[in-house]
């Protein structure tokens, strides 16, 4: 088990627990790239994968470092999580209907 610490801000922090919990319920799983600032203060992209095996733990800290900008991936996550909580109804589909839901299943 790999035990890393990551300054990923606050709104990144508690978006990826709740995403990560999610897919747990779901016997689901997905990775996920967040800027951050590893432990020794390098600027890093960690892919982290969640899964229903994923250990995760979210904690505060009085750094005064800069938070990373995460809004790609914190929208990323909301928009899966949106998916999984609400999906979209079933309805008889023509081809071209589910080439656009592809395409922006894909753009997630």
């Amino acid at each position: 088990m790999a035990e890393k610490s990551l300054l990923i801000g606050d709104l990144a922090a508690d978006t990826i627990a709740e995403y990560a919990a999610l897919l747990a319920q779901q016997n689901s799983g997905d990775t996920v790239e967040l800027h951050a600032v590893s432990g020794d203060g390098d600027e890093v992209v960690a892919t982290l994968l969640l899964n229903s095996g994923t250990s995760l733990m979210v904690e505060t800290t009085h750094s005064s470092l800069p938070e990373p900008d995460n809004t790609a991936a914190v929208e990323y996550m909301r928009a899966k999580m949106q998916l999984i909580q609400s999906p979209p109804p079933a309805a008889a589909s023509n081809l071209e209907d589910i080439a656009a839901w592809n395409e922006e299943i894909d753009r997630l």
